[in-house]
């Protein structure tokens, strides 16, 4: 959650960690872009669950607008606020400006320059930044230039330029540790970076990494292949150390481009094809997913002419889903191999990002696999997921199970009228309505089928008649007390055996047809389904319910 720290009229949001084993320092880190977006911090995650310092993250989000932790309306009482949170956080810390480094990549970047420039904070570590920070938003964002500048854009727009050529000039301090991070096929480069190197090289301690690398060919592309070289500086920093490199470079893009070339001289084989899902996900009867899939060795730098298949393969037949390609950037480092590839269009993702609806898959186990056209000709390749992951879906009758791991994906629909058998244990104990709302509460316990966790497996309600089929899941819990496990099942392995309409509130049935229906409570599990064998009738008749026949109900 955020924390909130006020200064001057000027609200910031931020979130701190606290720093790890002994370690005296402080990582503060800026957010870079995402178009539309502001409400993120930059780094987040578990990128930097390794540094031993403490960190602090602040995002750059106000009057829920992007800044460049600078000003709006050409009024610097962002940047401000934003030292002023700095400063306190290293009061509470016990440290000092020496024991700071500033970090950000991009739009985050140019906060580390501009506010270790200004300021004391000994260290900066600055990916891609923007030196022109003018032209830049007035080109590029837009909404961003609308909320810094004020009423005379032209004015904005070179004073913004000037700000952070000015401040490399004229530091406040030259004893700095200044890390940048760029590459020249970053077309920035050459208007925010190279112009200020006179200026940075009169630092105590500047370093310039450029990066030649047949995998970084545009601005985005390169603090995600130098986070090793950040983080290591990171560690080195955290540790009270300031390593120097001077101005070197990283990457090897010659020798990368000649292996290339000299490949695709000669005569090859048939490439290898690979396929596999990035995320997927089951929502009752439809699946939404990210993938990929490519001939290894085979550039797919344009979208493809034919779009690719999902095939679902049974031992009975198989069913194909036509999906959508889509550009991937990040696929060029995940399938690079001996040399590199163009795979931008190589991504699969859901047809017109749309779920992709499974009811029309006959009962059975499906293998999923990907069909795709490269310039060789038709591949298929399994789809394996880069998680393990278990799932299940309940919808009109059928239970969908996703079981993927890193050697395939499977997805099993089933009936949920499935066996009863006479070791089960269960039993209904509430039955009730108040209006159009239906209480079922009891317990399913099966043997050898566990339920040591509440998500070990699925309970679900389905109301049938010949017309029409609906179903709802259930919530799982433990048993009360007066529902007591019996042996075999011991407590702690049928631990959530009880289930219950969700949160006992209950199912309100408005929505469902009137009707005479057949109702049964089922129990799914790693792609099996029981069902329980006491049932019940349910008659919904203009709103009202009335509960028909009952066996066994407590």
């Amino acid at each position: 959650m955020d924390e909130i720290y006020q200064h001057r009229g000027v609200t910031v949001r931020y979130k701190l960690r606290q720093a790890k084993q002994d370690r005296q320092h402080l990582i503060v880190v800026f957010a870079g872009v995402q178009q539309g977006e502001h409400d993120f911090y930059g780094f987040d995650g578990n990128a930097l669950d390794n540094v031993k310092g403490a960190v602090l993250w602040i995002k750059d989000s106000f009057d829920g607008q992007n800044s460049y932790y600078l000003c709006a309306a050409m009024d610097f009482k962002i940047e401000g606020a934003v030292s002023a949170l700095i400063d306190s956080t290293l009061d509470r810390l016990g440290l000092s400006a020496a024991d700071c480094t500033l970090l950000g990549g991009s739009k985050g970047g140019s906060a580390a320059l501009h506010l270790g420039l200004s300021h004391d904070y000994r260290n900066i570590v600055a990916s891609v930044p923007q030196s022109r920070v003018g032209t830049y938003t007035r080109q590029k964002l837009k909404d961003t230039f609308a909320y810094m500048a004020d009423d005379d854009p032209e004015a904005s727009e070179s004073a913004l330029n000037e700000y952070i050529p000015r401040l490399a000039a004229v530091p406040k301090s030259l004893d700095k540790n200044i890390y940048i991070v760029s590459s020249e096929a970053d077309p920035e480069y050459k208007v925010h970076i190279e112009p200020l190197l006179d200026s940075f090289s009169r630092y105590e301690n500047f370093n310039l990494l450029l990066t030649d690398s047949t995998l970084v060919r545009a601005h985005p592309e390169v603090t995600p292949y130098n986070v090793p070289f950040i983080l290591s500086t990171l560690y080195a920093l955290c540790e009270g150390l300031a390593p120097r490199f001077g101005m070197v470079r990283n990457g090897n893009g010659e020798r990368d481009r000649a292996t290339a070339a000299s490949y695709f001289a000669r005569k090859r084989d048939k490439p290898e094809p690979v396929a596999g899902f990035h995320w997927i996900q089951i929502k009752g009867d439809t699946m939404s997913f990210r993938a990929y899939a490519a001939a290894l060795g085979e550039p797919f730098a344009e979208e493809p002419a034919e779009r690719p298949r999902l095939i679902f393969k049974s031992r009975t037949g198989s069913q194909e889903f036509e999906v959508d390609a889509m550009a991937d950037r990040t696929l060029n480092s995940k399938l690079y191999g001996r040399f590199f590839c163009d795979y931008l269009w190589a991504g699969l993702k859901n047809a017109s990002d749309r779920q992709l609806n499974l009811r029309t898959l006959p009962v059975g186990r499906y293998e999923l696999a990907a069909s795709f056209v490269s310039a060789s000709g038709r591949h298929t390749a399994p789809l394996p997921a880069r998680d393990a992951q278990k799932a299940t879906g309940i919808f009109r009758g059928h239970a969908y199970h996703l079981d993927a791991s890193r050697t395939r994906t499977q997805i099993t629909k089933l009936s949920l009228d499935g066996t009863a058998p006479d070791d089960a244990l269960f039993s209904l104990t509430d039955l009730s309505t108040d209006g159009t709302v239906l209480f079922v509460r009891g317990v399913f316990a099966v043997p050898r089928e566990e339920m040591r966790s509440w998500n070990d497996g699925v309970f679900a309600l389905t109301l049938t008649n010949d017309s029409e089929d609906v179903s709802f899941q259930l919530g799982s819990s433990r048993p009360r007390r007066a529902d007591s496990l019996p042996a075999p099942f011991d407590p702690e392995s049928y631990a959530w055996s009880s289930f219950s309409t969700p949160g006992h509130a209950g199912i309100n049935l408005r929505v469902v047809a009137d009707g005479d229906y057949d109702c049964f409570v089922s129990f799914v599990r790693e792609g099996r389904v029981y069902t329980g064998r006491d049932r019940f009738t349910l008659t919904i008749d203009q709103g009202s319910l009335s509960i028909g026949a009952l066996a066994g109900v407590k």
